[in-house]
């Protein structure tokens, strides 16, 4: 009985979110944002996607590689998501090799903010999502 509890309390809650959260970065590709300022009223972040394969690869992916999504105090995301499943584009990242690309986004008024960056690509025949972990930015 005691065994069952257990189970079921790893297997509940946060710690599920962040499992989950795990599983989707289990690639051998990274995000990162490297750094994050204000500029007035635009946030402005500046990320990385690493490639950890060891081999020289082809990315696919649809209107951006790298999207900047920004949620407002009251947990709204002000950032659309890319719904588009069209993969158009496409970009080669060296073994070891990494791209770096600068997002920014205008809000429309002062406080407090969570930023993070997504991407969504496609990679020898299997779709791959990324993303960041989460940073605090605040616009006086």
């Amino acid at each position: 009985m005691l065994l069952m509890a257990i189970v079921i309390t790893a297997c509940s809650g946060e710690g599920a979110v962040r499992k989950e959260d795990d599983k989707v970065n289990a690639t051998p590709y990274s995000l990162e944002i490297v750094e994050s300022k204000t500029e007035g009223n635009k946030i402005v972040a500046t990320s990385k996607l690493k490639n950890k394969s060891g081999t020289r690869k082809g990315l696919l992916y649809g209107e951006s590689l790298i999207e900047l999504q920004v949620e407002d105090e009251k947990e709204k995301l002000l950032t659309k998501k890319s719904k588009s499943k069209a993969i158009g584009h496409n970009v080669i990242i060296q073994k070891d090799g990494e791209i770096e690309k600068t997002v920014e986004f205008n809000v429309n008024s002062p406080g407090k903010y969570k930023v993070w960056v997504i991407s969504k690509f496609n990679v020898d025949g299997k779709d791959i999502e990324l993303k960041s972990e989460t940073e605090n930015i605040e616009i006086h």
